[in-house]
């Protein structure tokens, strides 16, 4: 568990290379902004386990079964039980980012899609407060002039950090399959400023988020055989490990692989 300073916050440390492997070779990695908030995220991911803020009205029976079960929805009712939520934006930029929702999709039949022209802050909103995972694959945007403005592209407007921190998040994990929506400003007192500081602030504990601009084609690749590993009961950081490493096969540049970095509760 990496908890860097200054500069650090920038660092791809499952990266580092001693000349004859990676650092990633040979342990599970995540990182942390400090102590104190690795402490709050435990806590946090710990209480979500129990079931006691993300349970709305589906048995543990349906929890532990993937069962999905109608909620009390004003649009006809929120499937709940095995609870991914999958976002998607794409644009002739990024056209595989459908490539890897379809993907994510048949690994997850039960999940529940977003995509194009629903991807609305509205519905985001309304369908981020009662998952369990979140899947957010669209354009990211790091303003280092002003960082409060980075941004996630939705279908009708940008979701920068105020918004997000005006969300109730309990999801145990959210992914932001995008471009440097890890990257934060540091400021004196080692203060972040970015995405990932307003996701923590919206109550989730474990973030998988970017430290540069990504690949759109191995980053489809890279969240397939992510989401793999937790289909499978691994732990988060053992299932971007296994993500990693299974990449690096095929794109050995650490541009291909690097890029996303678990933040909080491993």
């Amino acid at each position: 568990i990496i908890a860097p300073h200054g500069l650090l916050h920038y660092v791809p440390f499952h990266a580092l290379h001693d000349g004859a492997q990676y650092l990633v070779d040979r342990y599970e990695m995540s990182y942390v902004p400090s102590a104190s908030v690795y402490k709050l995220c435990v806590e946090k991911a710990g209480r979500l386990r129990g079931g006691r803020e993300w349970d709305v009205g589906v048995s543990r029976e349906g929890m532990r079964e993937g069962r999905w079960q109608h909620g009390d929805g004003d649009d006809g009712g929120w499937l709940v039980g095995d609870g991914l939520l999958i976002i998607g934006v794409a644009d002739e930029a990024a056209p595989m980012i459908a490539e890897e929702v379809a993907r994510l999709k048949q690994l997850w039949p039960e999940a529940m899609v977003v995509m194009g022209e629903e991807a609305t802050l509205s519905r985001v909103r309304q369908q981020g407060e009662r998952a369990r995972w979140i899947h957010l694959a669209t354009h990211g945007v790091f303003r280092r002039d002003n960082p409060m403005f980075s941004a996630l592209k939705l279908s009708d407007t940008w979701l920068n950090l105020y918004d997000i921190f005006n969300l109730d998040v309990r999801a145990e994990l959210v992914t932001l399959s995008a471009c440097e929506t890890g990257m934060n400003e540091v400021f004196p007192g080692d203060e972040l400023f970015g995405l990932m500081r307003g996701f923590l602030y919206a109550g989730a504990p474990s973030l998988v988020v970017s430290l540069w601009m990504v690949h759109d084609g191995s980053t489809a690749r890279l969240m397939e055989e992510f989401y793999s590993g937790l289909r499978q009961g691994q732990s988060k950081r053992a299932a971007l490990r296994q993500a990693q490493l299974a990449l690096k096969q095929q794109y050995p540049h650490p541009y291909h692989w690097a890029p996303f970095v678990l933040i909080g509760a491993p």
